[in-house]
């Protein structure tokens, strides 16, 4: 056989081994990936404000927005120490210590929910014998807003569109009692 086709054969053999790496390291490369983006988004997520020394987290919620691309709006905190709102977005964040809270106010309060009736009756027009039967569900939600005051009555935080506010209010006025003792 002559040299050419020799050499010609084994750049064959050395290409196709250089596809068969790249296809054996796709799932490789697909994984490292996957584990950046997901470090992208647990990015906020998982991320904790710095917590004082003796803190801790009562009650936390973050806020995503979006249907296929999905992303941190805000992270709201109650601590051991203060109130925390954290911006998702731009990543700043608010602290309210209990020092500074005077009271915290629920406003725009309404309930949200679906409900069910039925009503069987018997008897014709104004009959004596007419019998009703019905029946009632309501399953909803009180959804509401809180305001955070200051001891001027200022508004220093608002937290729009809070499921069971009342609840949630509890949390700081507890902790508020606690601190002011």
């Amino acid at each position: 056989m002559p040299k050419e086709w020799t050499d010609k054969i084994k750049a064959q053999e050395q290409q196709k081994k250089l596809e068969a790496d790249k296809i054996h390291n796709l799932p490789k490369e697909f994984e490292h990936q996957q584990q950046q983006q997901q470090q992208k988004q647990q990015k906020h997520t998982d991320k904790e404000p710095m917590l004082n020394v003796g803190e801790k987290i009562l009650w936390k919620n973050v806020i995503k927005r979006g249907f296929w691309h999905r992303h941190v709006e805000w992270i709201l905190e109650i601590t051991t120490q203060g109130i925390i709102m954290e911006d998702g977005v731009n990543g700043h964040t608010t602290r309210l210590p209990y020092s500074e809270l005077y009271d915290v106010v629920v406003t725009n309060q309404h309930s949200t929910g679906t409900g069910y009736h039925y009503t069987m009756r018997t008897g014709m027009y104004h009959s004596p014998m007419t019998n009703y039967w019905g029946m009632n569900q309501w399953e909803g939600q009180q959804i509401g807003d809180l305001i955070f005051l200051d001891k001027n009555g200022n508004a220093r935080m608002t937290w729009n569109n809070m499921v069971s506010p009342h609840g949630i209010q509890q949390l700081p006025k507890a902790e508020m009692k606690r601190f002011h003792k």
